[in-house]
């Protein structure tokens, strides 16, 4: 029987696994998608956001518990331990293609972790012949043929136009007095709740679409965290 997750890719203290193959997503938003994770080789998520030691995966993340500030991310680390205890041991898959037959639905680029740590022939052969969502924080310091692939990430620490002068399509958080701009249409999932993997407006330069805003989400202490642009 096929496994549900695989390594696909190791470099230094992180790895990333594709899940989804055999059992189908139940994430109310995103649908049925298949997802890769940036995780930690050391220890659990879970662990490395309690001791504040997710930047390898998640990089400058303004959300992120390594970074100065309120932590705000919405990811649940403990649904992805049973990702980390299925992969951590394992090699890295050499017929990564051969997985991604299993399953033809589209991909879910950073389920966890930024996507933009992935070298971009990966991330090429991820998402060949198939739809794909993915987002990346670190639009300031990676290629900017990440775009391709990758929304830019923004919240209230980083700018919007520097993003989109560097060929960015953008994914803003708003806060709770933030408006949309001109450019900007809100998610449709908040606006009429049509899923991911039905939407795809998320992907990159991979469509021709305005740049995405979604309100802040998650429990309330959380959201009164979340200071807007």
């Amino acid at each position: 029987m096929a496994n549900n997750s695989v390594k696909i890719w190791e470099n230094g203290s992180i790895f990333a696994a594709l899940t989804g193959l055999t059992n189908r997503s139940k994430n109310r938003k995103t649908g049925d998608m298949l997802g890769v994770s940036i995780l930690p080789i050391e220890e659990k998520p879970s662990d490395s956001i309690k001791r504040k030691n997710d930047r390898p995966q998640c990089g400058t993340c303004a959300l992120a518990a390594g970074t100065p500030g309120p932590w705000s991310c919405y990811v649940n680390p403990v649904s992805l331990n049973s990702v980390w205890t299925a992969t951590v041991a394992k090699k890295v898959s050499k017929v990564v293609g051969k997985f991604l037959e299993l399953s033809q639905v589209p991909i879910r680029l950073g389920t966890y972790g930024d996507p933009a740590k992935l070298p971009l022939e990966l991330l090429k052969k991820l998402v060949s012949g198939r739809k794909y969502t993915g987002y990346t924080h670190q639009w300031k310091t990676c290629s900017p043929k990440y775009s391709q692939y990758l929304m830019a990430s923004i919240d209230h620490s980083n700018s919007k136009e520097q993003a989109i002068s560097k060929g960015y399509r953008t994914y803003r958080i708003l806060g709770e007095l933030d408006t949309l701009d001109e450019d900007e249409i809100m998610c449709p999932h908040d606006s009429t709740g049509v899923q991911c993997a039905d939407c795809k407006l998320c992907s990159g330069n991979g469509v021709k679409a305005k740049n995405i805003a979604v309100r802040v989400s998650g429990p309330k202490s959380k959201i009164s965290q979340y200071g807007g642009k």
